[in-house]
């Protein structure tokens, strides 16, 4: 009862003063005080915060104040009271974390869980992505982190429109929601480029992949000029 009640928030004075009130019923301060084995000022003051979080009331008969538990279902209202507090502060932290990631230009992630959440942004956006890829080497290396991935882009109705190189069509599966093209090999970059709203992501898939994501309505704009041109000269 001790562990519960402290992890409610209650210091060990306040739960032996609230237990003594709870088992022995309307007490004064000096009764109290004997019942909860502390000093009468500690017994005191606990009481007064137990007052004020609701769990104790207190009546003044023949001049003397004397203090009562309140029903103990309160502690479940101050549970739900907390989690509105919290979820209010929630709702402004988001708020607040929303403006300074808007501010942000250009994050950095590296491996695959780093490689991960960088994907989970282009999903979020609900935009439709922008892929220049030099292999498919990106499915070989997250595939069943991307087959769930494309299955949760088709539920969403985001498109993509992809540009792998030639070599890839000997490996490449079936993308859902797709449109796919190819280039010569010798048009191709080190790194993948992925162009979504207002962000570019550009993926090195190495050893230990990374990926660059640059929130920028400009540069985003110039890629997917870039993209459109290549689109344009590259085969189905």
């Amino acid at each position: 009862m001790e562990s519960v009640l402290s992890d409610e928030g209650l210091t060990p004075i306040e739960i032996k003063v609230y237990l003594a009130l709870v088992d022995g019923g309307m007490c004064s301060a000096g009764e109290l005080s004997r019942r909860a084995g502390v000093h009468r000022r500690l017994a005191y003051d606990a009481t007064e915060r137990l007052v004020a979080k609701g769990l104790v009331g207190h009546i003044t008969k023949n001049n003397r104040k004397n203090f009562e538990a309140v029903r103990p279902d309160r502690l479940l209202e101050m549970v739900d009271e907390r989690k509105k507090r919290l979820s209010e502060a929630v709702l402004t932290l988001q708020g607040r974390w929303n403006l300074t990631e808007a501010k942000q230009e250009t994050l950095l992630f590296e491996g695959k869980q780093g490689l991960k959440t960088a994907f989970e942004d282009q999903l979020r956006t609900g935009k439709e992505i922008l892929i220049v890829s030099s292999s498919a080497k990106s499915y070989e290396t997250m595939r069943w982190y991307f087959k769930w991935f494309d299955e949760r882009r088709k539920k969403a109705k985001v498109n993509v429109k992809v540009i792998f190189e030639e070599s890839a069509k000997k490996t490449l599966g079936k993308i859902p929601l797709s449109q796919v093209r190819f280039l010569p090999e010798q048009f191709m970059g080190p790194a993948a480029i992925n162009v979504y709203g207002d962000n570019v992501a550009l993926v090195l898939w190495s050893e230990k992949p990374i990926a660059i994501v640059i929130r920028n309505k400009e540069m985003a704009r110039g890629y997917q000029n870039f993209f459109e041109l290549l689109w344009k000269t590259a085969k189905e």
